[in-house]
């Protein structure tokens, strides 16, 4: 499973078989799992390239795998689960890989409050294949269809998705259109995993320090004397002082554009 090329296999299949219908969809959830869902279809005469896909994944214990028939085609659909992004990223997938010189793979910024994840992933026709054999795949990806989908958590903070989903959770990428003329299909997103057992930890810890320096402060108003009112003022500072730098932080952890490098990349890198 780890040595799956999947979707250079996906497309050599397509040029095989004459027609073939390919939907990959990912769905990470907010703890960061990964589900994957493959569905590919094809009529009876690429039968045989179907059964050489499915048994890629046989060996893995964790693909389910159902048969699937729609019309006159017949197929597979396949789910496979990972525990992380980072589980995900280290199958070794080519779609998902970093390319030197053209895409960064999958990437990850790890934070206090949540962790930055970078997809910049590409989907190409093999460049090693001979004129012929490009034509023909160019062919037969046009008469079907390769579909790339994503469902987020949370809103992508960036992304080339098209159409756009307003709410930036689904996002989806129609391959054939580009691959069908022989071009580099761009697969783009970007978007954050929250950590929410210590933001809660942080949001209690200022709401603590907020209520404590309003009660200071009603103190202040009823106390015996100068002295006992300036040690209370001072009291109520500090809670106020550190309110604001915790908010500060906060927001900075939280919300500070990422800038990712080359040491971010998680996935392999292919030359």
């Amino acid at each position: 499973m780890r040595k799956l090329v999947l979707l250079a296999f996906l497309l050599l299949c397509v040029a095989c078989t004459g027609c073939m219908n390919i939907e990959t969809t990912l769905t990470i959830s907010e703890d960061g799992k990964v589900s994957m869902h493959n569905k590919f279809v094809a009529p009876p005469e690429g039968a045989a390239k179907i059964e050489e896909l499915k048994n890629k994944f046989a060996n893995n214990p964790d693909a389910k795998i159902t048969p699937v028939t729609e019309e006159n085609v017949s197929g597979y659909e396949i789910d496979v689960k990972y525990p992380s992004i980072e589980a995900f990223a280290a199958e070794k997938f080519t779609f998902f890989s970093a390319r030197e010189g053209k895409c960064a793979g999958i990437q990850q910024h790890k934070g206090l409050l949540c962790d930055t994840y970078n997809f910049d992933l590409i989907a190409e026709i093999n460049p090693n294949l001979s004129p012929e054999e490009a034509e023909k795949m160019k062919s037969a990806i046009s008469a079907g269809f390769v579909n790339v989908s994503v469902k987020l958590p949370h809103s992508a903070e960036k992304t080339n998705s098209y159409p756009i989903d307003p709410a930036q959770k689904e996002l989806s990428w129609n391959l054939d259109i580009g691959l069908g003329e022989g071009k580099e299909v761009p697969v783009q997103f970007t978007f954050k995993i929250w950590h929410t057992t210590r933001i809660y930890i942080v949001l209690a810890i200022m709401i603590a320090l907020f209520v404590a320096g309003i009660n200071f402060n009603d103190k202040i108003k009823s106390a015996a004397n100068e002295e006992i009112a300036a040690s209370i003022t001072k009291k109520r500072n500090i809670c106020f002082g550190l309110f604001v730098v915790l908010l500060i932080a906060f927001l900075f952890l939280g919300y500070a554009p990422v800038t990712f490098t080359p040491a971010d990349t998680i996935s392999q890198t292919i030359k």
